[in-house]
């Protein structure tokens, strides 16, 4: 073999990207192995493929699951969801639910002056509103 076919831990962590202890550690587990016990040298050649074969993950092998301690209390922090607003069951207070519900959708609109065109929509949203109610099953 030539002497360009041997490099150092130092070297190979350089080619592979990674650090000198990543490549040390890999030795100490026997994932990489020495071509030169004695002068410490590795393989030069197919290393890259040596030690992504002997790093990645086997798709058969049990993976070790991360433990979430946290989890219990993230759960907690989340609040219940509110409480639906009760429902009125008479004619009058159902008829005042709505439109309260339609005045507060656009409280700028209705603070204004009153105009002809704002009076004829203030009708016909009640208008509308007392069929909705009476569809309901509600009468006056």
């Amino acid at each position: 073999m030539l002497e360009k076919d041997f490099c150092t831990q130092r070297q190979a962590a350089r080619i592979l990207g990674r650090s000198p202890s990543t490549i040390s550690r890999a030795l100490k587990q026997g994932r990489l192995s020495y071509i030169d016990p004695e002068k410490k040298l590795l393989l030069r050649p197919g290393l890259e493929q040596r030690f992504a074969n002997a790093t990645r993950r086997k798709a058969d092998a049990p993976q070790k699951a991360e433990r979430d301690d946290n989890a219990a209390a993230r759960v907690a922090l989340i609040p219940d969801p509110p409480s639906p607003p009760e429902i009125a069951t008479t004619y009058w207070a159902r008829l005042d639910q709505k439109l309260q519900w339609v005045l507060e959708g656009s409280p700028v609109y209705w603070r204004r002056e009153p105009n002809p065109h704002q009076l004829m929509l203030f009708c016909r949203t009640i208008a509308e509103l007392e069929v909705q109610c009476r569809a309901e099953g509600l009468e006056p």
